[in-house]
């Protein structure tokens, strides 16, 4: 499966992002989200950071298990991007480059939806989901 974004871009708050293999039942979403986070800042991501995360019964594991700093043009710079989702492994291209790549067999199935926090406002331009075969 392929997840693509055209033309997303961010003019204000803390991030967006794309879940996939997700599910939701009584105890909450179980599943993977692609984060654009420019609200997830350290000395070593002063920008913020792209990154892949789990979710377990509704609640966001602190501890991605991918992580990349977004770079330097952050809010109001349109992005593409898309994710591969392959058996176990989970690649984000932005701009037509990989940036991003993570392995994980938790979940093997589940659908897709987007999400943003902290007064967010984004504009995506297209969101598409393709098989791959």
């Amino acid at each position: 499966m392929s997840l693509k974004m055209d033309d997303v871009s961010i003019s204000s708050g803390n991030g967006y992002g794309v879940f996939f293999r997700s599910t939701v039942d009584s105890n909450g979403l179980d599943g993977y989200v692609f984060q654009y986070d420019p609200g997830w800042k350290s000395s070593k991501y002063p920008n913020g950071a792209l990154l892949i995360r789990q979710w377990i019964n509704g609640r966001e594991i602190s501890t991605p298990i991918a992580v990349t700093p977004i770079g330097e043009n952050v809010y109001n710079t349109p992005h593409d991007f898309e994710i591969n989702v392959s058996g176990d492994t989970y690649t984000v291209v932005m701009d037509g480059k990989e940036v991003l790549s993570a392995q994980d067999s938790t979940y093997t199935t589940g659908g897709t939806g987007l999400r943003s926090w902290f007064g967010t406002s984004a504009c995506i331009g297209d969101f598409s989901v393709f098989e791959t075969p």
